[in-house]
C-alpha cells in the first residue's frame, strides 16, 4: 500500500473497482465530496452464490467481522484510526511512501 492524504491505498483498487463496476456488481455514486459503493441486484445474486461455495468461507467471515467492526464508520474515521494505531508505520511516513 501506499500513504496518501486521505490514508493508505493501494492502486490495484481502482481497477477493481471498475471492473466491478463494468461487470454491473456494483453502482458508484458522488454526493459533495464521497463517493458511495453499493452492490447491484446481480452483485448482491452473485454474492449469495458465492456464500454457498466452500473456499470462501474464510473470506465471508474476515469480511463480516470487518463490517461489524468498521462498517459505520466513514472513510475519514477510518483514516484517523489507522493513523491513530499505526503512527510510525503509517501517518509518520512520506506521501507516496511504500506502506511496509
Amino acid at each position: 500500500m501506499i500513504r496518501y492524504h486521505y490514508g493508505p491505498w493501494d492502486h490495484r483498487y481502482y481497477h477493481t473497482l471498475a471492473y466491478l463496476k463494468s461487470r454491473n456488481l456494483i453502482e458508484v455514486s458522488k454526493v459533495g465530496n464521497t463517493y458511495h459503493m453499493a452492490l447491484t441486484t446481480l452483485g448482491l445474486k452473485t454474492a449469495e452464490q458465492l456464500e454457498n461455495v466452500e473456499g470462501y468461507a474464510p473470506l465471508i467471515e474476515q469480511m463480516r467481522n470487518v463490517g461489524k467492526l468498521f462498517g459505520e464508520m466513514t472513510g475519514s474515521q477510518i483514516k484517523q484510526l489507522i493513523y491513530k494505531v499505526f503512527d510510525e508505520q503509517v501517518a509518520k511516513l512520506k506521501m507516496d511512501e511504500v506502506i511496509k
